[in-house]
């Protein structure tokens, strides 16, 4: 087979194969197929190699990434005042189909986080300069990607708050002992 035909139909495959992996993303529910297409054009995928930095803890904030294969994990360092040892503290384990990085579309903010392949890993990115144009294209379809983000960001917030009330709580019972 002539390899220039191959790597034509390949592409098409990779890029329905894409499409089906991005509508099982919570951020990208309600999405029609056509709707899917457009927004897969404006995708990018990026690999990356076992211990390979994603991104740092204060870098821009450019866009999000969907796990499409392999691992990531989320890191923080430890403040060094308090810090019994030099270990980050692991915040997360991302695997296959996770998505993190979302809070860096709507406002661009630094990350917050440091971002570590754990393995040979394979991305999708979806980046806010992108994303903006697509709205301003398609402002419907934008905004039921953004409406999506907002709930993201909405129950992430919703856990942390649960999180750390109950471990102000736990706190509080140890000290009246």
């Amino acid at each position: 087979m002539d390899s220039v035909w191959g790597n034509i139909f390949r592409f098409e495959r990779d890029r329905i194969d894409n499409t089906k992996f991005l509508e099982k993303i919570p951020i990208f529910a309600g999405l029609r197929k056509g709707e899917l297409r457009a927004l897969e054009r404006i995708t990018h995928l990026r690999k990356y190699q076992r211990g390979e930095i994603i991104f740092h803890r204060n870098d821009p904030g450019v866009g999000l990434y969907v796990v499409r294969s392999g691992s990531v994990k989320i890191v923080i360092d430890q403040p060094s005042a308090s810090a019994p040892s030099d270990e980050p503290i692991l915040l997360a384990n991302l695997l296959v189909g996770d998505f993190f990085g979302e809070a860096s579309l709507p406002d661009g903010s630094p990350r917050s986080a440091t971002a570590i392949a754990e393995e040979e890993t394979e991305l999708i990115g979806l980046f806010r300069p992108d994303l903006l144009d697509f709205c301003s294209r398609d402002a419907k379809t934008g905004n039921k990607i953004l409406w999506n983000v907002c709930e993201v960001l909405a129950k992430r917030l919703r856990h942390v708050n649960d999180t750390l009330s109950s471990r102000k709580v736990s706190l509080q019972k140890e000290q009246t002992k």
